[in-house]
């Protein structure tokens, strides 16, 4: 599965990492993941780092397969 990153994880971790899943994946099991393989992926532990499956903004109990876009990405601000 291709994980993307957009903002501060883009900025540190590229724009995006291809890992293989267990069946029972979650959002939150990617993020640990991620951050237990790469030092500089903990970031993606940190409250501000918001995640989404295929384009929907989700929490860390969402499942995700192999077919899932998952990203992760620095909240927002502006108007």
């Amino acid at each position: 599965m291709k994980v993307l990153f957009f903002g501060r994880p883009a900025d540190r971790l590229g724009r995006s990492r291809d890992i293989a899943l267990p069946e029972d994946a979650t959002v939150g099991g990617v993020r640990n993941a991620l951050a237990k393989e790469d030092g500089a992926a903990a970031l993606l532990l940190e409250p501000g780092i918001r995640a989404s499956v295929d384009r929907q903004i989700c929490d860390d109990r969402t499942p995700v397969t192999d077919a899932s876009e998952i990203a992760f990405f620095s909240a927002f601000s502006g108007g």
